[in-house]
């Protein structure tokens, strides 16, 4: 019974790693995503100087 216990919290444990893993992912995307964009929006605003 004791062991069970400890596989169960174990488990938990991954999950939360899991959860916050994914949580890192997501934001670095978000964060490469605006930049992405921020980018784009520099390089038309440059083009539409240049025209």
């Amino acid at each position: 019974m004791d062991r069970l216990k400890k596989v169960h919290i174990s488990g938990d444990m991954g999950m939360l790693n899991l959860v916050i893993y994914l949580a890192v992912i997501q934001e670095i995307t978000t964060d490469l995503h605006s930049l992405r964009s921020h980018m784009l929006d520099k390089t038309r605003l440059t083009q539409l100087n240049n025209i």
